[in-house]
């Protein structure tokens, strides 16, 4: 009688510390300062102090999507942002400088090279504030449509 009673005990608390490990990982799974890695809560609060909140920081592209496969040299960049903004597209190939008209619309035809292109969108404001969306594409002579 006795070892069954040492055995439902020690068992009892496995199992106790087993339940207790698993809900100290939930609770530090869902809490949300500390799942933010130590760069990203860096940028988060330098954006905050610049004034430029996710929410202000925009930029909209209508086409091309992130890692879209474009068959054709030349393709067009537009998007949306703050109207009248400078805004600089900068390609493999050639850097292009417009203005976003006073919808905040912008677009571009651009050149692209052979294989993976980075376009880099910046949008600035007079202030001198600023945000960029960099998105990849893929210029393939493969694909091409006959």
């Amino acid at each position: 009688m006795r070892k069954e009673a040492i055995f439902a005990i020690i068992s009892g608390i496995l199992f106790g510390l087993f339940i207790a490990f698993g809900v100290f990982r939930l609770n530090k799974t869902f809490k949300q300062n500390d799942s933010l890695p130590e760069d990203i809560a860096e940028e988060n609060t330098q954006a905050k102090s610049n004034g430029n909140t996710p929410e202000s920081q925009t930029i909209s592209l209508v086409k091309p999507s992130e890692n879209d496969v474009i068959t054709v040299a030349k393709t067009e960049i537009s998007g949306i942002t703050k109207p009248n903004l400078n805004v600089v597209i900068s390609a493999e190939v050639k850097d292009y400088i417009l203005k976003s008209d006073s919808k905040g619309e912008f677009k571009q035809e651009i050149d692209l090279e052979g294989g993976l292109n980075q376009i880099i969108i910046l949008a600035m404001e007079e202030d001198g504030s600023e945000f960029q969306k960099n998105i990849n594409v893929i210029y393939s002579t493969e694909f091409a449509k006959d």
